[in-house]
């Protein structure tokens, strides 16, 4: 009986969201800066080792199959620091490439993103 009302209440569920349609609000923010590891790398390993690394499976420097999930957002300026195989420090724990090259650590990447900010004309208000 209990499993019954579960799934008819389930199925309710799904029902309400197929049938209205839910808006979304505009997303605030048109740039993103980023910082990490292979979670966030959209090719800056693969720039820092000459192209070489990651292989397939891998498509286009990124360590996934296909889009991750920082280009799925939509944001029209993605300024990504991120870099597969980072640590958050290296003078704790170093990071490398198969090619032996030291990977920049996530407090590198800010600060050489702090370093270049100058540079940029960024919107502080709608960037994240």
């Amino acid at each position: 009986m209990y499993a019954c009302r579960l799934s008819t209440r389930l199925f309710l569920l799904i029902l309400i969201f197929n049938v209205y349609k839910i808006e979304s609000k505009e997303i605030p923010y048109d740039t993103i800066v980023c910082f990490g590891d292979s979670n966030s790398d959209t090719g800056n390993a693969y720039k820092l080792t000459g192209y070489k690394w990651p292989v397939p499976p891998y498509n286009n420097g990124r360590f996934s199959n296909g889009k991750i999930w920082i280009e799925r957002l939509g944001i029209q300026n993605l300024i990504n620091n991120a870099y597969g195989s980072a640590t958050s420090d290296n003078n704790l724990v170093r990071s490398y490439t198969i090619f032996n090259l030291t990977v920049p650590d996530v407090r590198q990447q800010i600060a050489t993103y702090k370093t270049t900010i100058h540079s940029r004309k960024i919107n502080f208000h709608r960037t994240l």
